[in-house]
């Protein structure tokens, strides 16, 4: 098809209260109906165009844009949906592509065109803006869809010394689908070494949101939830509120300090619950699985050197809320040595006035109860503090209680002091002790923890607390610590500390120093000392993000007693399919650390298997982009770029909640054009959805025009087609850029 082009010189311009001469425009050959059209106020020629959309001053991505004859915008079902903003009822049954009177529903609504910067905003009250939480009509979320998944995360630590050498590889692993709002899912941990080798099968199950009455079933091995006493793991189902999802999958913290890049193993009543691999210097990691906060933790530190440290962490029960519901369970005990009953697990948790949260619960079977009581009160200003207690009851045995209690207080000027205080009786049994003659009662159990934080000012931020334990068997464990913090112009400071009083024979402090200095907007450089009882070692590292996907580490590290400068460096890659680590480092003549860790994702759906570099979670949506590979889509969990059939894999969706996807036009072809280049995802929990972008193929075209004599055409002259229409205006050497 032909196209005819005039291109016309417009020496006078317009502004508000400026009329054209309609002689010289008609000289010139220029239409008076294009005067008119620009006459009172800058717009958007007719069509569609590619515009930036804000709604109530945020930024909802690019959308396409029809603009009538008139230069007004018509409000379609389209750009209402990438706008978040619902159909207003009057209009639910208009057609997608006929225009929609916003204004008549909601007239206090402002919309502005802006052809300058190409964007549209848009100001509507809240009413108009489409409901995304749970407690409204759940119509709009996604449900159902069939899809498979698998999640893996392997380790390799390879550590060579003096006297020897040793390989361990630890690898996570979960299987699963998702089958009508059905989430089914194995969890595994294994840890193969030279000298042993575990593995654990953590949980297996089947699990459904029951959106209506705000409840979940979960059946299979499982982990009954109790609001106040101590779960146990069964064979059988519980249900529990879908708001209390967070607090039976509560996560808890570990931390500590290693002086070498170590392997940590996570022991709970001598099971390994989790393994990974950790740097030099302070840590804090949580565990993916579901971990009981009402039993100790033992965490055994694998140092590069071969050294091995343990550390016991007490139970902490009371960093989980009372967050409300009921909670109801039965199965048959797992991982037990005696017999395996049946147990049964009930409780309640909620608000019973402002201000005051209330818990209570019970755990039965055949020779064993317990109950347990929770309170939550504001009782001052700026403070909180929650106090538990519970009571075992084994058949022909003495009964025993347990209580503990936390006090948070925010003070003045950025100061927060915090106490813990927990004891266990001496007849105090869970339901696990009660049932395994072959355990003893070891006396009185007790733990006492005490901190001090302040946030703000000149100094920086610093923490410092202390904590005693006292096992059944009388040992007392006492150590403190201290951390501070702080950034000087463009330097990060850090220092830490940590100080074994008494106790496993593990007397003697860790010391833990770093600063940090931009060199640039991509490169940082590191130095650090760590080290306990004169044996210390220093560090300095440079690190740079090359770009989103790649960035790599080169530094060197000496030890006291070791003057030599022994390399280090490392690499990481956030590949389509994966996310891959590499660390090499050598601590000494003879001493030597490789580290590798392979983690992601794969959904199988209808179309065959796409990769993620994310876990699956337990919702999850499949993107689409037409066939176009290498696009990048950042989605809630991270950016992802689509394969070679064009699917990406938005691993993580928010379930009841509007989760938006946007496309980054400058992974697309030239050539091509997306109709909105953001997505919204609405799910139900459980839900696997598919999201669908709208490839349009369009071309572009750039022309540079001449005047008979060889002088380019004047820049701002306008360009419009055959029928007098504007079309562009011509930029700088008569250039003209064409768009379709």
């Amino acid at each position: 098809m032909a196209l005819f082009f005039a291109v016309y010189l417009l020496e006078c311009s317009a502004s508000d209260g400026v009329a054209f001469d309609l002689e010289l425009l008609r000289q010139r050959g220029l239409s008076e109906e294009l005067a008119s059209y620009f006459q009172d106020i800058a717009r958007f020629t007719p069509g569609n165009h590619t515009v930036s959309l804000e709604v109530n001053g945020d930024r909802a991505g690019q959308a396409q844009a029809r603009f009538l004859d008139d230069g007004s915008l018509c409000i379609d079902s389209a750009l209402l949906e990438a706008g978040g903003i619902q159909v207003p009822a009057g209009a639910s049954d208009t057609a997608a592509d006929l225009c929609i009177d916003l204004l008549a529903d909601y007239p206090q609504s402002q919309i502005n065109a802006d052809p300058q910067s190409a964007s549209v905003s848009m100001v509507v009250p809240a009413q108009a803006l489409r409901k995304s939480a749970a407690g409204h009509d759940l119509s709009a979320f996604a449900t159902g869809g069939l899809a498979g998944m698998f999640n893996y995360d392997v380790t390799m630590l390879d550590t060579r010394f003096k006297d020897g050498s040793s390989r361990a590889w630890t690898a996570l692993t979960e299987p699963g689908f998702n089958l009508g709002d059905w989430i089914v899912r194995s969890r595994q941990v294994a840890s193969i070494g030279q000298q042993s080798s575990q593995f654990n099968a953590l949980d297996a199950y089947a699990q459904r949101t029951f959106a209506g009455q705000a409840a979940v079933l979960q059946v299979g091995q499982i982990h009954l939830g109790n609001p106040v006493l101590a779960g146990v793991s069964v064979d059988g189902f519980q249900v529990f509120p879908e708001q209390a999802l967070g607090h039976l999958q509560q996560r808890r913290a570990v931390q500590g300090i290693a002086k070498t890049q170590a392997r940590v193993e996570i022991f709970q009543r001598n099971r390994l619950v989790y393994a990974t691999v950790v740097p030099p210097g302070p840590f804090s990691i949580e565990s993916p699985a579901p971990v009981d906060a009402f039993a100790e933790l033992e965490m055994t530190i694998h140092e590069a050197d071969g050294e091995q440290r343990r550390v016991t962490l007490p139970a902490t029960p009371m960093t989980g809320s009372l967050s409300g519901g009921y909670q109801f369970g039965v199965g048959q005990l797992r991982h037990s040595s005696a017999a395996s009953p049946w147990v049964l697990s009930a409780g309640w948790s909620g608000s019973v006035l402002d201000g005051v949260a209330f818990g209570g619960g019970m755990l039965a079977t055949d020779g064993y109860q317990a109950t347990g009581f929770a309170l939550g009160v504001q009782p001052w200003t700026q403070a909180q503090m929650q106090w538990s207690i519970g009571y075992s009851q084994p058949r022909r045995q003495k009964a025993g209680m347990q209580s503990q209690v936390t006090l948070s207080q925010q003070l003045a000027e950025g100061w927060a002091a915090s106490f813990s205080y927990g004891v266990q009786g001496p007849h105090y049994q869970d339901i696990q002790q009660a049932l395994e003659p072959s355990r003893s009662l070891n006396g009185v159990q007790d733990y006492l923890g005490v901190g001090l934080s302040w946030q703000g000012g000149a100094l920086g931020n610093f923490s410092i607390g202390g904590s005693q334990s006292r096992a059944g068997s009388g040992q007392v464990s006492t150590q403190a610590n201290f951390g501070w913090g702080t950034t000087l112009k463009r330097v990060s400071l850090n220092a830490g500390m940590e100080w074994r009083l008494s106790g496993a024979g593990e007397q003697g402090r860790l010391l833990y120093l770093s600063a940090s200095l931009p060199l640039g907007s991509k490169r940082r450089l590191y130095a650090s000392s760590r080290g306990s009882a004169g044996n210390y070692r220093s560090s300095i590292n440079l690190r740079e993000r090359v770009n989103e996907s790649f960035s790599y580490r080169l530094g060197g590290s000496h030890a006291g007693n070791d003057p030599v400068l022994r390399p280090s460096l490392g690499a990481s890659w956030l590949a389509p399919f994966g996310q891959m680590q590499l660390d090499y480092s050598a601590t000494g003549s003879s001493a030597q650390t490789l580290a590798a860790n392979l983690r992601g994702g794969a959904v199988g759906h209808a179309d065959g298997i796409t990769l993620s570099p994310y876990p699956i979670q337990d919702t999850y949506a499949l993107i689409e982009v037409g066939d176009l590979a290498g696009v990048k889509i950042d989605t809630p969990s991270g950016p992802v770029w689509t394969d070679g059939e064009g699917r990406a894999v938005a691993s993580q969706v928010r379930p009841y909640a509007d989760n938006r996807l946007q496309v980054q036009p400058r992974s697309l072809p030239r050539s091509v054009d997306l109709a909105n280049s953001q997505g919204i995802v609405r799910a139900g929990r459980g839900a696997f959805s598919h999201l669908r972008f709208a490839v349009e193929r369009t071309r572009r075209v750039l022309l540079q025009t001449l005047h008979v004599g060889g002088q380019p055409v004047a820049d701002s002259s306008m360009v419009v087609d055959a029928n007098g229409s504007f079309v562009t205006m011509v930029q700088a050497g008569g250039l003209i850029f064409l768009h379709d």
